[in-house]
């Protein structure tokens, strides 16, 4: 881990903000792997402007998350017609409170990941997700920058509590998610 930290580091100093979109692209494109965002935006506020920072940094992390929403998109395919039927009716759900959801889960601890391929499953409107996810993704950014540029140890020590567990949990509830959601009968519940 201390490695890819060093190389994320590494890429911004070289860079500067490109090197800090760059990072943030990184990571935010995969659900499987942890990766050191939260730090490296919180590590660069301090050497680098935390509004423009977060700026680009919501942009990075966008593009990053959207490999979820494509993971879903692509899972789309391996269901039956049931199962199809019964997410159109999330579908008319999330339509309705998707965008404020989506902004929500984009700029809190809540999994992320596992909502955007949930929405890449039910074919949710993909230029809806990609400007909820930046509102989301760029409010966490800039609020992570300006606690690097007002206290990074704090936030430094609190990263290096979450390890390998979270990684497993985030996983099992994607997996619990998707299974509730091909399993419920929404005809039913709605």
């Amino acid at each position: 881990m201390s490695d890819l930290i060093e190389f994320l580091l590494s890429l911004v100093e070289r860079y500067g903000y490109l090197g800090a979109f760059l990072g943030s692209v990184l990571g935010n494109i995969t659900v499987a792997l942890p990766t050191p965002y939260a730090f490296l935006i919180t590590a660069l506020g301090s050497n680098l402007n935390p509004l423009i920072l977060g700026f680009v940094s919501g942009l990075g992390a966008t593009i990053g998350e959207i490999s979820s929403y494509l993971l879903g998109r692509a899972s789309r395919r391996a269901l039956n017609s049931e199962q199809l039927t019964r997410l159109q009716l999330v579908r008319r759900l999330v339509e309705r409170y998707g965008f404020l959801t989506i902004i929500l889960f984009a700029v809190t601890p809540l999994p992320d990941d596992v909502l955007l391929v949930s929405l890449g499953m039910i074919d949710y409107d993909l230029k809806n997700l990609a400007v909820s996810v930046w509102i989301g993704k760029t409010v966490l950014a800039t609020l992570l920058a300006y606690a690097g540029f007002y206290g990074i140890e704090f936030f430094s020590s609190l990263y290096e509590s979450v390890g390998w567990f979270s990684v497993f949990m985030s996983l099992l509830l994607l997996a619990v998610i998707i299974v509730v959601m091909l399993r419920i009968d929404w005809e039913k519940v709605l």
